[in-house]
């Protein structure tokens, strides 16, 4: 299901976690785990909720219209809107003293019975991102260092009454990581079903009782889950990328109409190799699309009213999201048609060529996995209705545990996991068989990881290899800028000196000269990324959007790779691309 208001960064919580909270079998879902009366009605709570609440919203909109533009708006947003709101979720604020501990930030209110579980309030006018007019961290930072320095909370609540999120411990992690809910959307658009979603995640009784048992509470299983769940849809992607490169070949095959790619194959000028090379591409390409296309990066975020009309037409006609609702839905196509083949090539061309994509708005994305001749002779081969549905159903859901259809979320997918899957492939050679005239396409097992020495990087091991090779370079251009730079020391003021250390930092090469699908290379940006946000911030946890674009900058100036397989490097630009 697609939540419109609800925004997922990292791993804290999985769209698939989401999903089951609204099914009254799953775990801590019972009118009991939230204390009500046994024999209460979740649904009927959340209804009385919502009606009392979008209520609550009208008389807040009408306040704002009376706040002056020299006010902040804090105690109205406070007063009138989100201290009603937290309440109905059953937190019972309490103003918070200032910290006795010099080295932890400020955070404002805290829910008295859950043992003092934080909570930052702001101003509707303040973002959660920037830093106050008066100084000091953003919001989103001040809440997420708050929580990498104590060990009394795993986690906390940050909201302007626009937006709320929920935050998580992640002094281990280089990866933002936060769920979102945009509560204006959800207000102004009554969106029933996102708001449910997030009464059955942030009610009080998710989080932990009392301090220090984060670990043992109902929103730390939800996040456990949510790994777990992450695990079993790489495995069941790296299955479904197999099934569908198998099902696809022998659809292009098998096609009456394909006489001269049989031809071609026969004759030995297509190799088994070069064909198996195309239809990675292809699979390739739609993985890439469903991304982007879920975490909404093919058009800007703040659009115009002419880039909605085109984003409406592209969603509606051309895109990969069109194919996954006839999946999901079991739509009946006429398996003897192909109309959905040449859909998704007219899709595949908004992308290669500008003068296709212009039209729509869309920039042509290059490369050799989106080139004109990326898939090569397929791209005028035929493909039947029912090959290309199989395909798609394989690639967008798997069976749960209890064997029901899941639909997967590639928004939430790692950007690794586009080479840990092709990696897995590399067990396989590829292999085209000619009985009676008839050919089969097929995997049979292969050398080719022993022969190329291509091995997938767990992240227990990247870790210790950013730590010993690039954090003692970081720690000189912080530290030493000038020795960094060959320049001759002196006496600077704090700008200057931050001037200099972002210069030292983005001067560092990082180079990985067997990069596969960049694993590591993402690790190095990411880790350059948050040091140059902290140096521009002056935060030591830099908010999302700092982070996000220093982590482009080192993207651009600092990381290159090399590799002897050329899809390998395709697959590692894409990662970085999407990082970026």
């Amino acid at each position: 299901m697609i939540y419109p208001s609800i925004n997922i960064q990292g791993n804290i919580i999985s769209n698939e976690i989401l999903q089951k909270l609204i099914e009254d079998n799953f775990k801590y879902q019972n009118p009991i785990d939230f204390g009500l009366d046994k024999k209460a009605r979740i649904g009927d709570e959340i209804g009385n909720i919502w009606n009392l609440l979008r209520h609550q919203w009208e008389v807040f909109k009408l306040k704002q219209e009376k706040i002056a533009e020299s006010e902040t708006g804090f105690t109205e947003t406070r007063q009138y809107w989100i201290s009603h709101f937290l309440s109905e979720l059953g937190y019972e604020l309490v103003q918070r003293a200032k910290a006795e501990d010099p080295s932890l930030p400020n955070i404002n209110y805290s829910c008295k019975k859950t043992g003092s579980f934080p909570i930052q309030i702001e101003s509707y006018r303040q973002s959660l991102d920037k830093r106050p007019e008066r100084g000091g961290s953003s919001p989103h930072a001040r809440m997420q260092e708050y929580l990498n320095k104590t060990d009394d909370h795993l986690y906390g609540i940050v909201t302007n009454g626009l937006y709320i999120r929920l935050l998580r411990d992640a002094s281990r992690l280089v990866k933002l990581s936060y769920l979102e809910f945009n509560l204006e959307k959800i207000m102004e658009e009554n969106i029933y079903t996102d708001f449910a979603v997030l009464y059955r995640i942030l009610h009080t009784s998710r989080m932990p009782q009392q301090k220090g048992e984060g670990d043992s509470s109902i929103i730390e299983y939800y996040h456990q889950e949510s790994m777990a769940a992450g695990t079993r849809i790489r495995t069941k992607l790296s299955e479904a990328v197999e099934k569908s490169i198998i099902g696809l070949a022998n659809g292009f095959l098998q096609h009456p109409a394909n006489e001269e790619l049989r031809r071609k194959i026969t004759d030995d000028e297509i190799s088994e190799t070069e064909y198996y090379q195309y239809m990675l591409r292809l699979i390739y390409r739609i993985l890439f699309l469903s991304v982007i296309e879920e975490r909404k990066l093919i058009y800007p975020e703040n659009r115009s009213e002419e880039e909605n009309q085109l984003r409406d037409i592209y969603y509606r006609y051309y895109s990969i999201e069109r194919f996954r609702k006839l999946a999901g839905n079991h739509h009946f196509v006429d398996k003897y048609k192909q109309d959905l083949w040449d859909n998704l090539r007219a899709n595949f061309r908004l992308f290669e060529k500008e003068q296709y994509g212009k039209k729509l708005g869309i920039r042509p994305l290059g490369g050799d996995l989106f080139g004109t001749e990326g898939i090569g002779l397929l791209a005028e081969c035929h493909l039947g209705n029912q090959a290309f549905m199989e395909m798609m159903l394989w690639l967008n859901f798997f069976e749960d545990e209890r064997r029901q259809l899941v639909r997967v979320n590639y928004g939430d997918l790692d950007v690794e996991e586009f080479g840990s899957v092709y990696e897995g492939l590399l067990e396989y050679d590829p292999v085209i068989k000619n009985e009676n005239n008839e050919l089969s396409f097929d995997f049979k097992a292969g050398d080719a990881r022993a022969r190329s020495g291509s091995h997938y990087t767990p992240e227990e091991l990247v870790k210790p290899l950013i730590k010993h090779s690039l954090e003692y370079i970081i720690e000189d251009c912080i530290k030493k800028p000038h020795e960094r730079l060959n320049l001759p020391k002196e006496k600077l003021t704090k700008e200057q000196l931050n001037a200099l250390q972002e210069k030292a930092l983005l001067s560092i090469t990082v180079c990985d000269v067997a990069c596969g699908s960049g694993h590591i290379l993402l690790s190095a940006a990411r880790r350059i990324g948050l040091e140059l946000a902290r140096v521009r911030t002056g935060d030591e946890q830099p908010d999302p959007a700092s982070q996000r674009t220093a982590t482009r900058d080192a993207i651009r100036h600092c990381i290159y790779g090399v590799d002897k397989n050329p899809l390998a490097v395709e697959l590692c630009k894409v990662a970085l691309w999407l990082e970026a």
